[in-house]
Formats: C-alpha cells, structure tokens, sequence
C-alpha cells in the first residue's frame, strides 16, 4: 500500500497504514534488484519510494499486520502451536 510521508512529501511503498509511526519505519527511494556481485539493477520506469526495512529484512510487524484486526488484543492475535496443542 503507498502512503504520504509527511517530511518528504512524497508517496511510500509500506506493508499498512500505520508504518510511519512505527520504529522500523526507514523510506528510502528505491534502488532496483540486487545481484550478487553485479550489484544493483533498476526496475525500469520511475523510481519510487520504499520501506527499506521491509524491502531488505522483511517487515519485523508482518505477522501482527496481517492477523491483529483489534489494535488492543496485543501483538499476536493467533496463538501460537505449542499454546494449542497444551
């Protein structure tokens, strides 16, 4: 989903809605596909802006953005198996 940075002023490629305010929050303009010892390589077209965190790392809140609907239930929202198979 693309969202407005509100200092760069310029719409950013993030995994929810609430991802500027989080921590792992880095926009960066995108560099391309990275090839082991060519280096990078442009997508073509316009470049545009990125989570780097999430374009490197993966995003680090990718499992409480897909399954936490209410903000209030913590951080997982689905158990985990060892807590249903006790």
């Amino acid at each position: 989903m693309m969202i407005r940075d509100k200092e760069l002023k310029l719409k950013v490629d993030v995994a929810n809605a609430d991802c500027a305010s989080r921590k792992c929050y880095w926009p960066r303009s995108d560099p391309g596909v990275f090839t082991q010892g060519q280096g990078y390589r442009a997508r073509g077209g316009k470049v545009e802006w990125l989570c780097g965190t999430r374009e490197i790392h993966g995003c680090p809140n990718r499992d409480e953005i897909i399954h936490n609907t209410d903000p209030q239930a913590g951080a997982r929202a689905q158990p985990r198996r060892s807590e249903m198979e006790a």
